[in-house]
């Protein structure tokens, strides 16, 4: 394909090429119109000589712009120009997982990690009827975080057919992950894309794929009559449990298979939590902190646009006085803390299949849905900065999740906050969406923060009993919740959020577990990871995943078209589905949270620390970050701020902790 640096693509201006692989051509192009730089793939110019191609490429190119998931690259535009189909991805050059994969065996709970997000991408996209259809590690983007981000969906159905590419000799899809029907040109299904993950398990198991030859028929071939090479042979201490959920992904028959990944990865998640369980079968590799990534920035939005205004219920406030104590208590304990292994290798732009570059790949949480936290004993020491596992418990058996050190975007720019409102607020926008509604939201700014552990779940009417039992914390100012008569104290709401806490009795908590609360900035990084979402799972609101105001709530403007089954707090583990990138639950929703930093309108602004900002030192009002089951979508976005003073409590205010790396 010819060097089409210097070209314009609709609005995007072509700077410079990040790679090339089989299928396609990546650029990096600047958006004038978003100050911002994004990827360009661009596709064969043969390919676009047929109408029949345009028409597939135009239908699949809508779809994937569809698809919001945290773990799949979203698709902002599309087009054609001089000849050439192109497709428009956010920018992101961290790496791909196939540089780590190779001659590597991945530990356990990082294989957990890795399937779990993969899989779970490839569910989402199943059930809006996508296939993927080349799924391998190298289309397995990793972002500073060391989170999968799953790219090129589509792009093999959109070569399908082609006359050109037929007779080429090209194969549509990659001969290593291949699943036999695909070899042998039968119609797919969803348990194809099953079978590659298979094959991505195996490699990360053994180090190597299961089947190789000098030819790319020739492994195909063997895909479809050999028998799979015995991985005890590869990795001859991998757990049976493992190995048998191994098995069934790569069957021949696709009927013998899992027929859904939610199944497949609740297979591995159990027979991995089952051979983890016995020390002898698991090592612990270690994990190193990372150094602050180097980040592409774009030049700072300053576009301005005329748009309505924001809603009325503007936010829950909340959030207290000047940054926690850092107490740090290393205590002995039973129990073990599994270890993650940091990933290493040459960097490559991860929306290109050659870009090279360095890539590191830290853990981050593995669970999706987990049993109830409790204060039983058996706590788990803290770890040191060498020993960073993805999900632990501290010392008053309270699970947490990692959030890896490196850099995000905090923030919003106007636009982008009023583009959010005006697609909640479709025929109101006008009443509900005023620029002033947003203005401490801006403008976004890079941050680095060091790694740091969160509560995974918000902290609950039992753990934070547990402290008023020990003398130190103070009873919450009610014990009654919205339609609850005994909320707190009643063994039934023992796994619900805390509510009637003030800041400061927040703040009491959580020095007396040896943490603090979060800052503004690590609250805001836990639950939107390193790609600027709106919401824990992707860009759009979606009621079925968080805890909001619906058919059950009490206000005037409740949406009146989804019901949740809460009109009040739900347990902390509900909505699995709404996880952050890290593993957290209910970050928008059930309870909004308070957090470690004053309030200041201005603050984004103004502030010149990129590093651990510890916010403003002093302030009237503490922050209150996440909306929750009183609050609208508008409030439930991931950059809303809202602000109370220190003694305010409510029935929707909750908090969690947090624990900085010693």
């Amino acid at each position: 394909m010819e060097d089409l640096t210097g070209k314009q693509f609709g609005h995007y201006q072509i700077v410079a090429p990040l790679g090339e692989g089989g299928m396609a051509a990546v650029y990096k192009a600047y958006q004038p119109a978003m100050e911002r730089y994004v990827a360009v793939k661009v596709l064969p110019r043969q390919m676009a000589s047929t109408e029949e191609f345009l028409e597939r490429f135009r239908r699949e190119a809508k779809m994937l712009a569809k698809l919001q998931h945290p773990h799949i690259l979203p698709v902002f535009d599309y087009g054609e120009q001089d000849g050439y189909p192109y497709i428009v991805m956010p920018l992101i050059q961290s790496g791909t997982l196939s540089e780590s994969l190779h001659n590597t065996q991945i530990p356990l709970p990082e294989i957990n990690r890795l399937i779990t997000q993969i899989g779970t991408a490839l569910g989402y996209a199943h059930a809006h009827g996508m296939i993927h259809r080349d799924v391998k590690p190298s289309n397995v983007l990793v972002d500073e975080g060391g989170n999968c981000l799953l790219t090129d969906f589509g792009l093999a159905r959109m070569m399908e057919g082609s006359a050109k590419l037929t007779s080429s000799g090209a194969i549509m899809g990659t001969p290593s992950y291949m699943s036999p029907e695909q070899g042998t040109g039968e119609t797919l299904d969803h348990r194809s894309d099953i079978y590659s993950l298979g094959v991505i398990l195996y490699e990360m198991i053994t180090g190597r794929v299961p089947y190789s030859a000098e030819t790319p028929i020739a492994v195909i071939l063997k895909h479809i009559k050999d028998p799979l090479p015995p991985v005890r042979k590869f990795n001859p201490t991998l757990p049976e449990s493992v190995e048998l959920v191994l098995l069934k992904a790569l069957a021949k028959k696709p009927e013998d298979r899992y027929q859904s990944t939610d199944e497949f990865v609740n297979a591995l998640q159990k027979a991995i939590a089952e051979a983890t369980s016995d020390v002898s079968t698991t090592l612990a590799p270690k994990t190193l902190i990372a150094k602050p990534p180097t980040v592409i920035k774009s030049p700072p939005t300053t576009a301005k646009e005329k748009h309505p205004t924001a809603a009325k219920e503007k936010r829950p406030g909340v959030l207290t006085a000047g940054r926690a104590i850092i107490l740090f208590l290393v205590i002995g304990a039973l129990g073990m803390i599994f270890l993650m292994a940091r990933l290493t290798g040459k960097n490559k732009n991860i929306a290109t299949e050659t870009a090279s570059g360095p890539l590191s790949l830290l853990p981050a949480a593995t669970e999706t849905v987990t049993a109830r936290p409790t204060v039983e004993p058996s706590p788990s020491p803290m770890p040191t900065p060498t020993e960073l596992s993805a999900v632990i418990t501290d010392p008053k058996n309270v699970t947490m999740v990692l959030v890896p050190a490196g850099e995000f975007t905090m923030g919003n720019t106007l636009d982008q906050s009023l583009a959010e409102c005006t697609a909640l607020f479709p025929t109101d926008a006008a009443t509900n969406c005023k620029s002033e509604y947003f203005s401490d939201e801006t403008p976004p700014h890079q941050v680095y923060l060091d790694a740091f552990y969160i509560d995974k779940y918000e902290v609950t009417n039992l753990l934070y009993k547990a402290c008023v039992d020990a003398g130190v914390c103070k009873a919450p100012a009610q014990k009654t919740s919205e339609t609850v008569t005994v909320y707190y104290g009643s063994p039934a709401y023992e796994n619900y959020p805390v509510i009637w806490v003030d800041w400061n009795m927040a703040k009491t908590y959580c020095e007396w577990r040896g943490a603090r609360l979060p800052t503004e900035a690590e609250w805001e990084k836990a639950a939107r990871g390193t790609i600027q979402q709106t919401y824990p799972w992707g860009q759009s609101f979606d009621a079925s995943r968080a805890n909001s105001c619906d058919t059950n709530c009490p206000k005037k403007y409740a949406n009146k078209n989804f019901n949740d089954t809460y009109g009040d707090t739900a347990p902390v583990d509900a909505f699995p589905s709404g996880v952050s990138v890290f593993g957290a639950f209910n970050l928008s929703g059930n309870v909004s949270e308070w957090v470690a930093d004053w309030y200041s309108a201005d603050y984004y602004s103004s502030s010149s620390s990129t590093s651990n900002p510890p916010g403003p030192q002093n302030g009237e009002k503490h922050i209150i970050r996440g909306g929750s089951w009183l609050r609208f979508p508008i409030n439930l976005r991931l950059v809303t701020r809202s602000s109370q003073i220190p003694d305010y409590t409510s029935n929707d205010v909750g908090f969690r902790c947090a624990y900085p790396i010693p």
